[in-house]
């Protein structure tokens, strides 16, 4: 059986993923599902639960940020389109 590794660069651990057809077409979906997401400009909002702590992209994704339109609303206002004179 054909496997790879996924590696967690929080906790700095690797996890072996086995290649099966049921998960090729999971990512295939997956795949899809993105594609049409990105090409429609509607992304879903970040999970913001357990998983966050040990992704590599947090920083970039702002979970508990982007998990509330309200808190983005405030950021855009606040952070990035305040005027500094």
């Amino acid at each position: 059986i054909l496997f790879g590794h996924v590696w967690y660069g929080g906790p700095r651990r690797r996890l072996q993923v086995d290649f099966n057809p049921a998960l090729r077409d999971l990512v295939r979906a997956t795949i899809d599902d993105i594609r049409k997401q990105l090409v429609a400009g509607d992304l879903p909002p970040a999970p913001n639960d357990e998983r966050c702590k040990e992704c590599q992209l947090h920083g970039h994704c702002l979970p508990e940020l982007t998990s509330s339109p309200r808190r983005v609303s405030r950021y855009a206002s606040n952070i990035l389109f305040r005027c500094a004179t």
